[in-house]
């Protein structure tokens, strides 16, 4: 029988094992004796390196929202005006961006994830990667690089 024990730390998530001897009986009356092994520990589960990233964490990348939204507003209104004189139809265009936020909560390697046209993509990268800084995401409580996307509805009116 072995028992597996977890320790869970900030820095390191290693697996320590307990190997213990039993004898007894099987359950067909036949004596039996146990071997005794030793486990290797597993390894770290969070990379050490600088450059991961991650796509999931425990805590979400967040930024102030009252600030995000009136830079988007005041940002992207130049954007909406260019595709609409663009001549794009009115309705309403969603694009979805995909972007890194680094340990200090700025911005890296925005991209958009569709394009409906008319530089709306385009631009909605452009307006989020001068955006006010986020505060980064945690795994195991440690501040990582992680990635997080944002749907970006634009309205064009008639």
């Amino acid at each position: 029988m072995r028992i597996s024990l977890f320790s869970i730390s900030a820095r390191l998530c290693m697996l320590l094992a307990l190997s213990i001897s039993i004898s007894g009986f099987s359950s067909k009356g036949k004596p039996f004796k146990s071997a005794i092994y030793k486990q290797k520990p597993a390894k770290d589960t969070l990379p050490s390196a600088e450059q991961n990233v991650f796509d999931t964490v425990e805590v979400e990348a967040s930024v102030d929202v009252d600030l995000w939204r009136k830079h988007l507003e005041k940002e992207l209104i130049p954007v909406i005006e260019k595709a609409a004189n663009k001549r794009m139809k009115p309705g309403q265009y969603i694009v979805t961006i995909r972007f890194l936020v680094e340990k200090d909560g700025s911005i890296s390697d925005v991209k958009a994830l569709n394009d409906p046209g008319y530089g709306l993509a385009k631009g909605a990268e452009k307006v989020v990667r001068q955006g006010p800084k986020w505060n980064p995401g945690k795994v195991n409580g440690r501040i990582v690089r992680s990635y997080h996307s944002q749907p970006l509805t634009f309205v064009i009116s008639p």
